[in-house]
C-alpha cells in the first residue's frame, strides 16, 4: 500500500461564523460573471484588473433578487486570485456602448472609462482568498434588474503575483444565483476602512505591535440608519501580509458593547465571510471603530497603505439589511498630524531624512526609521 499525503496547514472556523446552507426558491437561475483569459502582467507583483459587465438581458426585464454568491477561482490560479470587489454601475456612468465589456488595469487602461464612477457606486459582493459561498438570510436579497436593480456591474480583481510570473492567464469571477420571487427585505454592503495611502497607513519597520484605526462616527449613522437599526449578517475583515488581528468595535451611548467581529489570529490566506446568527444590530448614533494590528518586525522598510500585498489595508466589509443610502466610511490622518508625529520621532532620534521634501513630493521612501534605538 502506497501512502499519499499532502502536508500543510489551513485555518478553519470551528465554532464561529460558519454558514449553513439556506433553502433557495424553486425558480433559481444563475449567471457566471468571470474574467476572459486575462494575461496577468509579469512585470509587477500586483495588478488590479477591472471589467464592466452587462447583466444578461433575460434578467433585466423583471425585478429579481440575488440570494447567493459563490466564488469561481480558475484551477491553478488559487494563489494569484487574491480578492474581488463587485460594484453596481448606474446607467449614467456608462457614456457609450464601448464601455460595456471593456477591461484593463483599473488605474491605467481605464483613464477614459467609468472605473472611478463605478467604484463610487454600491458594493454588491466582496470576496477574498479562502472565502466560500455566501447565502443571503431568509427573506433578504439584493435587487437585480427591473426598475430598482442594476443593469451594469464592474468587477475589480486583485491579482497577487510576487514572483512576477508571465504565464498566468485567468478567467476567475463569481456565480450569482437569482430568483423572481422577490424577498421582503433588500440587502446592502458597506465598508469601513483606512485610506490606501501613507496617510492611511504609515508603519515603520521592526515593530511587533503596530496599530491603526478607522472610524464610522455616530454623527454618520444617526441620520441614515432606521430607528430599529441595521442588521449585520456577515462581514469580511481584510488586511494584507503583516496583518495579525482586527476587531470592529461598537460604541453606544458612550459605552462600548460587544464588538461586531474580532479576529485575533488573522490569516492572510483565509479570509472567509463570518456569519452572524442572530445578526449584529447597529443602531442610529452608534459609533464603529475598526482596530487593525500589524507585525513589521521582519521588515527593514516602511509599509504604507496601498493595493499591493507588500503594502497594507485595514477594511471591514459588512453585509446587512435593510439597505440604506450609505456606502461606508473611510479614514486617514491629517497631513499635520502625521507631520507632527514624524517631527517628534525625528527629534527623539528614531527617524532620519528630509521631512519637508517627503511631504512636498508625497514620497516618503527617503526617510529611515531606527527600530534598534530601544534595543
Amino acid at each position: 500500500i502506497t501512502y499519499h499525503t499532502n502536508k500543510g496547514s489551513q485555518s478553519l472556523n470551528f465554532n464561529t461564523g460558519v454558514q449553513l446552507p439556506v433553502e433557495l426558491e424553486d425558480d433559481i437561475e444563475y449567471v457566471d460573471i468571470v474574467m476572459d483569459n486575462v494575461a496577468v502582467p509579469g512585470y509587477q507583483d500586483t495588478t488590479y484588473w477591472c471589467k464592466v459587465f452587462e447583466i444578461p438581458e433575460s434578467l433585466q426585464n423583471e425585478s429579481r433578487h440575488a440570494v447567493k454568491f459563490a466564488p469561481i477561482v480558475q484551477e491553478g490560479n488559487e494563489a494569484a486570485v487574491h480578492h474581488l470587489l463587485v460594484y453596481t454601475c448606474n446607467d449614467w456612468m456608462l457614456q457609450n456602448e464601448s464601455h460595456i465589456g471593456a477591461q484593463g488595469e483599473c488605474d491605467h487602461d481605464f483613464e477614459n472609462m467609468p472605473v472611478e464612477e463605478c467604484r463610487g457606486g454600491n458594493l454588491l459582493y466582496a470576496w477574498a482568498i479562502g472565502g466560500e459561498e455566501l447565502y443571503m438570510p431568509e427573506g433578504v436579497g439584493f435587487p437585480i434588474g427591473g426598475d430598482n436593480g442594476p443593469k451594469y456591474i464592474m468587477m475589480e480583481m486583485h491579482y497577487d503575483n510576487p514572483e512576477e510570473k508571465s504565464d498566468i492567464v485567468d478567467s476567475s469571477g463569481f456565480r450569482m444565483y437569482v430568483t423572481q420571487q422577490l424577498r421582503d427585505t433588500e440587502a446592502g454592503v458597506m465598508s469601513i476602512g483606512s485610506w490606501t495611502s501613507p496617510l492611511g497607513h504609515y508603519i515603520p519597520p521592526g515593530l511587533s505591535y503596530a496599530h491603526n484605526q478607522a472610524f464610522m462616527y455616530g454623527e454618520c449613522t444617526k441620520d441614515v440608519f432606521p430607528e430599529t437599526g441595521i442588521n449585520v449578517f456577515a462581514n469580511v475583515l481584510h488586511q494584507h501580509t503583516i496583518g495579525t488581528a482586527s476587531t470592529l468595535r461598537r460604541i453606544r451611548d458612550g459605552k462600548e458593547i460587544e464588538p461586531v467581529d474580532s479576529n485575533w489570529a488573522y490569516d492572510f490566506n483565509y479570509q472567509n465571510s463570518i456569519i452572524f446568527d442572530p445578526p449584529r444590530v447597529i443602531l442610529p448614533g452608534d459609533t464603529l471603530i475598526l482596530d487593525c494590528y500589524y507585525d513589521s518586525s521582519e521588515r527593514d522598510f516602511f509599509t504604507y497603505g496601498g493595493e499591493s500585498t507588500r503594502e497594507e489595508m485595514c477594511f471591514d466589509f459588512l453585509y446587512y439589511y435593510p439597505a440604506v443610502d450609505l456606502q461606508g466610511a473611510s479614514s486617514a490622518k491629517y497631513d499635520l498630524s502625521l507631520g507632527a508625529w514624524m517631527t517628534d520621532a525625528q527629534e527623539e532620534g528614531y527617524l532620519t531624512g528630509d521631512l519637508s521634501a517627503a511631504f512636498t513630493t508625497e514620497d516618503f521612501t527617503g526617510l529611515e526609521y531606527d527600530d534598534t534605538k530601544d534595543g
